[in-house]
Protein backbone atom coordinates (compact mmCIF):
# COMPACT_ATOMS: atom_id res chain seq x y z
CA UNK A 1 0.00 0.00 0.00
CA UNK A 2 1.62 3.40 -1.02
CA UNK A 3 1.77 5.42 2.20
CA UNK A 4 3.42 8.82 3.05
CA UNK A 5 4.85 10.70 6.42
CA UNK A 6 6.86 13.25 7.73
CA UNK A 7 9.47 10.14 10.10
CA UNK A 8 11.39 8.14 7.15
CA UNK A 9 10.48 4.53 7.82
CA UNK A 10 12.91 1.94 8.94
CA UNK A 11 12.84 -1.29 7.19
CA UNK A 12 10.56 -2.96 8.85
CA UNK A 13 8.88 -2.38 12.82
CA UNK A 14 7.31 -4.78 15.16
CA UNK A 15 4.11 -3.47 17.17
CA UNK A 16 2.47 -6.27 19.83
CA UNK A 17 -1.11 -5.75 19.45
CA UNK A 18 -2.03 -8.40 21.84
CA UNK A 19 0.53 -10.95 24.37
CA UNK A 20 0.07 -13.56 21.91
CA UNK A 21 0.05 -11.09 18.68
CA UNK A 22 2.30 -8.52 16.48
CA UNK A 23 2.24 -6.63 13.39
CA UNK A 24 4.98 -6.43 11.81
CA UNK A 25 5.40 -3.53 8.98
CA UNK A 26 7.14 -3.42 6.54
CA UNK A 27 8.38 -0.49 4.32
CA UNK A 28 9.86 -0.37 0.85
CA UNK A 29 11.10 2.00 -1.81
CA UNK A 30 11.02 4.73 0.69
CA UNK A 31 11.55 8.28 -1.08
CA UNK A 32 11.66 11.55 0.11
CA UNK A 33 9.50 14.26 -1.68
CA UNK A 34 8.62 17.96 -0.26
CA UNK A 35 9.91 17.65 3.25
CA UNK A 36 7.44 14.30 3.58
CA UNK A 37 8.48 10.18 2.86
CA UNK A 38 6.14 8.03 0.24
CA UNK A 39 6.95 4.38 0.53
CA UNK A 40 5.31 1.28 0.24
CA UNK A 41 4.14 -0.15 3.30
CA UNK A 42 3.32 -4.22 4.07
CA UNK A 43 2.16 -5.96 7.35
CA UNK A 44 1.08 -8.72 8.55
CA UNK A 45 0.08 -10.33 11.55
CA UNK A 46 2.31 -13.16 13.53
CA UNK A 47 2.55 -14.63 16.65
CA UNK A 48 4.63 -13.50 19.23
CA UNK A 49 7.90 -14.78 19.97
CA UNK A 50 11.26 -14.31 21.54
CA UNK A 51 13.21 -13.96 18.81
CA UNK A 52 10.92 -12.34 16.31
CA UNK A 53 13.24 -9.26 15.89
CA UNK A 54 15.91 -11.07 15.18
CA UNK A 55 14.12 -14.11 13.10
CA UNK A 56 12.99 -10.78 10.52
CA UNK A 57 16.47 -9.35 10.55
CA UNK A 58 18.16 -12.48 9.54
CA UNK A 59 15.60 -13.80 6.87
CA UNK A 60 14.15 -9.84 6.21
CA UNK A 61 14.24 -10.39 2.04
CA UNK A 62 11.60 -13.79 2.64
CA UNK A 63 9.62 -12.27 5.62
CA UNK A 64 8.98 -8.93 2.70
CA UNK A 65 7.91 -11.36 0.54
CA UNK A 66 5.37 -12.83 2.55
CA UNK A 67 4.24 -9.64 3.45
CA UNK A 68 3.17 -8.69 0.01
CA UNK A 69 2.11 -11.94 -0.68
CA UNK A 70 -0.36 -11.74 1.90
CA UNK A 71 -1.62 -8.41 1.11
CA UNK A 72 -1.75 -9.24 -2.12
CA UNK A 73 -4.51 -11.95 -1.56
CA UNK A 74 -6.25 -9.88 1.00
CA UNK A 75 -6.92 -7.11 -1.84
CA UNK A 76 -7.41 -9.78 -4.63
CA UNK A 77 -9.97 -11.71 -2.41
CA UNK A 78 -11.65 -7.86 -1.26
CA UNK A 79 -12.21 -6.90 -4.94
CA UNK A 80 -13.15 -10.52 -6.08
CA UNK A 81 -16.13 -10.86 -3.41
CA UNK A 82 -17.34 -7.17 -4.42
CA UNK A 83 -17.30 -8.59 -7.94
CA UNK A 84 -19.13 -11.25 -7.07
CA UNK A 85 -21.50 -9.03 -5.13
CA UNK A 86 -22.19 -7.01 -8.32
CA UNK A 87 -22.63 -9.90 -10.88
CA UNK A 88 -24.97 -11.82 -8.32
CA UNK A 89 -27.26 -8.34 -8.21
CA UNK A 90 -27.28 -8.41 -12.08
CA UNK A 91 -27.89 -12.16 -12.40
CA UNK A 92 -31.44 -10.95 -13.01
CA UNK A 93 -30.74 -9.07 -16.33
CA UNK A 94 -29.46 -12.11 -18.21
CA UNK A 95 -32.18 -14.23 -17.58
CA UNK A 96 -34.78 -15.49 -20.88
CA UNK A 97 -38.06 -14.08 -19.26
CA UNK A 98 -36.33 -10.21 -18.59
CA UNK A 99 -38.77 -7.20 -18.79
CA UNK A 100 -35.17 -5.80 -20.32
CA UNK A 101 -35.30 -4.58 -23.88
CA UNK A 102 -32.45 -6.42 -25.96
CA UNK A 103 -30.32 -3.34 -26.27
CA UNK A 104 -30.19 -3.07 -22.09
CA UNK A 105 -29.78 -6.76 -21.66
CA UNK A 106 -26.37 -6.24 -23.99
CA UNK A 107 -25.40 -3.89 -22.20
CA UNK A 108 -25.98 -5.36 -18.48
CA UNK A 109 -23.69 -8.52 -20.31
CA UNK A 110 -21.19 -6.09 -21.17
CA UNK A 111 -21.05 -4.72 -17.78
CA UNK A 112 -21.26 -8.12 -16.66
CA UNK A 113 -18.05 -9.65 -18.78
CA UNK A 114 -16.03 -6.22 -17.51
CA UNK A 115 -16.92 -7.39 -14.07
CA UNK A 116 -15.33 -10.90 -14.78
CA UNK A 117 -12.07 -9.13 -16.42
CA UNK A 118 -11.09 -6.55 -13.19
CA UNK A 119 -8.70 -9.75 -12.66
CA UNK A 120 -6.82 -8.72 -15.66
CA UNK A 121 -6.67 -5.19 -15.06
CA UNK A 122 -2.47 -4.00 -14.95
CA UNK A 123 -2.46 -2.90 -11.02
CA UNK A 124 -5.07 -5.54 -10.02
CA UNK A 125 -5.16 -5.75 -6.96
CA UNK A 126 -3.92 -2.68 -5.84
CA UNK A 127 -5.68 -0.31 -8.55
CA UNK A 128 -8.73 -1.20 -9.72
CA UNK A 129 -11.56 0.52 -12.11
CA UNK A 130 -14.89 -0.66 -11.99
CA UNK A 131 -16.94 -0.18 -14.89
CA UNK A 132 -20.00 1.67 -14.03
CA UNK A 133 -23.17 0.04 -14.03
CA UNK A 134 -25.79 0.69 -17.07
CA UNK A 135 -29.16 2.56 -15.78
CA UNK A 136 -31.76 1.11 -15.44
Amino acid sequence: MKTESNTKPKRFEIKNISDKQSVVFFYENVKEKEEKYLYDMYRITLNNRKKLKQDIENNYDTWLQFAKNTEHEKLATEIREKRDKLLTETDWTQVTDTVLSVEKQEEYKNYRQALRDITEQEEFPYKVIFPEKPEE
